[in-house]
């Protein structure tokens, strides 16, 4: 059977279905828990630099506007509204992404950190986000969306 690329361990590697079964994970919206509740999709509330955040998708989709306004409101969005919300934006024509006045390349350290950091406020401060993570502590390989 052909490999499909996942992330694991910041490398891409080739998995069959059958490494699936594993011990694997494949994280998505539409798959059984603990895969569903770890998908950006998931509302996993917690509050990032004052602003409260509904699910991590909608806080990826608010990097798309400069407007501070309009972030706060993609924040409070879940999973396909907030994806929706910031599917017509450009980003990727200057690679630029924002977050409260700052700008962040794309493919930056510093745009990692931010990511890093929300990654770790939400762990710390979202019981439901914690349960799902902790429940799959012995799986460390994630399917790239």
């Amino acid at each position: 059977m052909e490999g499909r690329s996942y992330w694991c361990k910041q490398r891409i590697v080739k998995w069959t279905q059958d490494d699936l079964t594993c011990g694997k994970m494949d994280i998505g919206s539409k798959n059984e828990y603990p895969a569903s509740a770890l998908s950006n999709f998931a509302s996993h509330p917690f509050v990032f630099d004052g602003i409260p955040v509904t699910s991590f998708e909608g806080l990826l989709q608010s990097f798309k506007f400069s407007n501070l306004e309009t972030q706060k409101h993609v924040c409070a969005l879940t999973g396909w509204n907030a994806k929706v919300f910031g599917r017509n934006e450009k980003w990727w024509v200057t690679r630029q992404l924002f977050w409260q006045g700052e700008v962040f390349n794309r493919d930056s350290d510093e745009y990692q950190r931010l990511l890093d950091l929300a990654y770790r406020e939400m762990f710390d401060q979202s019981e439901s986000f914690r349960k799902a993570r902790l429940k799959n502590l012995s799986t460390s390989c994630y399917k790239l969306a």
